[in-house]
Order: structure tokens, then C-alpha cells, then sequence
């Protein structure tokens, strides 16, 4: 198991919060979970890089880094996983930003793109892929794209 299984749960909670109907993002509940999204993704590289190298990250560069070392010896479990979280982690500066600005729609392309491709990629691994939660996340996601 790469992250725990309540992650999953954690996750279709904010994407059904953020998503009025299938194809509208309401922007002003993105801005109210942005902190609760963070919070999911430390959660998921946290565990995941724990879980792959022994070792955890101290923060999202060192899991970054990590990861680029992974991808590098091309040799890692869960390979294609550990891309799409560097690539959600290229995105961490929106999540963290504490400057007021707008985030809405670099929030839109992070929940669209790369986190949507790491929570279908962790839905469909052979631990999470049974859960009715996990099974309900991908339906939704499925219906985003």
C-alpha cells in the first residue's frame, strides 16, 4: 500500500465539494479547500516516498528530488505514479502561495490535469482499485476530463 486507503476518501470529499455538477468548478469552494488539498498532497508524497524509499521526504523539493533520483534508476514500483506526483509537485507553489491573489484558475489546470492523473493512477492500483470510494473518485474524475 503506497498511501493510506483514507487518502481516497479525502480526495472524492474535495472533488465533489469543487465540482457543482460535472463540468463546472465552483472557484470560490476551490479557494476555501486550497489548504485541505495541500494538506492531501503532503499526505499522499509524504507516504508515498516513505513507503518507496524508507525514508521521509522533509519537504515537497526533497520528495522532488527523491523522486527524480527514482525516476532516473528506472527501476522504481510504481514508476508511472511517482512522474505524475513529481509533476503535481511542480504545481505546490499554488497550494502554498500566501500572497492574495487569485489562484482560481492555476487551481482549475492542478485539479484538471496532473493531481486528476495521480488519483485515477492510485485508484486503479491493485490495493484501492475494490474500494467503493476509490471506484466513485474515478467515475468522477472520468466525467471531468
Amino acid at each position: 500500500m503506497i498511501v493510506a486507503s483514507a487518502i481516497i476518501d479525502e480526495i472524492f470529499e474535495v472533488y465533489v465539494d469543487c465540482y457543482e455538477d460535472d463540468s463546472y468548478i465552483d472557484y470560490t469552494i476551490v479557494q476555501k479547500n486550497r489548504k485541505k488539498i495541500k494538506i492531501i498532497i503532503d499526505s499522499i508524497y509524504e507516504q508515498s516516498i516513505e513507503n518507496v524509499t524508507g525514508q521521509k521526504p522533509r519537504n515537497h523539493l526533497d520528495a522532488r528530488a527523491r523522486i527524480n533520483k527514482l525516476i532516473k534508476s528506472d527501476e522504481a514500483e510504481y514508476l508511472d505514479f511517482l512522474k505524475t506526483l513529481d509533476e503535481v509537485l511542480s504545481h505546490y507553489d499554488v497550494l502554498s502561495d500566501k500572497r492574495y491573489i487569485d489562484h482560481s484558475k492555476d487551481m482549475e489546470s492542478l485539479l484538471e490535469g496532473p493531481l486528476n492523473r495521480l488519483c485515477n493512477q492510485l485508484c486503479a492500483l491493485e490495493h484501492y482499485a475494490s474500494m467503493p470510494s476509490a471506484r466513485a473518485l474515478r467515475s468522477l474524475l472520468g466525467r471531468l476530463k
